[in-house]
């Protein structure tokens, strides 16, 4: 069994950056940075995804793999499922799927969405990103951490997550302290 990331896309994968970068938010596009962030953090925690976003209404898995195939195979293949659509809170769907779906999980979650009709108990699975901008490394690194809080990315990429103003107290990532040969 694996994590799961509940993935909105309108917000998350596509943002109003990237909509004026690009001319439009429709299926062709979506954020390559937001969507290749995602995947990073799906194969640094092993995790699968399950669409809660509304893009799952009149699509299948199939169609929703397709769509995100364009992007990322990666993303693409780990897609298992779409969340029940409900009348009420995404919270409520999301609930819902991992009652439904034990046997498909193991316990840990992450929600991506930039709305926040999450239940309270959810609070600490989530990571609401800005529509303005998506999802980006701050959102990122606090999904890796809720994940996979042992990653290197969590400890390595976290105080550059942050603004910082003396860049030369910054720690040295691995690879800036290989010695030259």
């Amino acid at each position: 069994m694996s994590p799961v990331i509940f993935l909105d896309f309108d917000g998350v994968l596509n943002s109003l950056r990237s909509t004026l970068a690009f001319g439009g938010c429709d299926r062709k596009q979506f954020d390559p940075v937001s969507v290749n962030l995602v995947s990073r953090l799906a194969k640094g925690s092993g995790a699968n995804v399950v669409v809660s976003s509304a893009w799952r209404i009149g699509s299948d898995v199939m169609e929703l793999r397709s769509i995100l195939s364009s992007y990322s195979a990666l993303l693409a293949s780990r897609v298992i499922d779409v969340t029940p659509s409900l009348l009420g809170k995404r919270g409520e769907e999301i609930a819902q799927w991992l009652a439904e779906n034990e046997s498909k999980h193991n316990g840990q979650f992450v929600i991506l969405d930039d709305d926040s009709d999450m239940l309270d108990s959810q609070r600490p699975h989530f990571v609401q990103t800005a529509h303005r901008d998506g999802f980006g490394v701050p959102e990122y690194l606090k999904a890796l951490e809720i994940l996979a809080p042992e990653h290197k990315d969590v400890t390595q990429l976290a105080w550059y997550a942050k603004d910082k103003p003396l860049m030369h107290q910054a720690p040295k990532l691995e690879w800036e302290q290989a010695t030259p040969t």
